[in-house]
């Protein structure tokens, strides 16, 4: 996994776990401003199982919340 991680980095210049995190939050940002999915579907389509745990990534991704998001996704 160690090596696995290194060789990641090295291609991508960012971790898996940033990776990740960077694809799940575009795919939420995209179904916010095209689709009319209640937020915890979005969460739970992007792979976050606690609705909690999504709400404080995205705000910290995006500096804004769900909602706010979705109301003004400039």
């Amino acid at each position: 996994p160690h090596y696995l991680g290194k060789l990641f980095k090295s291609a991508t210049g960012m971790s898996f776990h940033d990776y990740l995190r960077h694809v799940r939050m575009e795919k939420a940002k995209e179904l916010l401003r095209g689709s009319d999915m209640k937020v915890y579907e979005i969460a739970k389509e992007v792979g976050y199982g606690e609705l909690d745990w999504f709400y404080k990534r995205f705000k910290a991704y995006t500096g804004k919340s769900a909602s706010e998001y979705r109301a003004d996704p400039r």
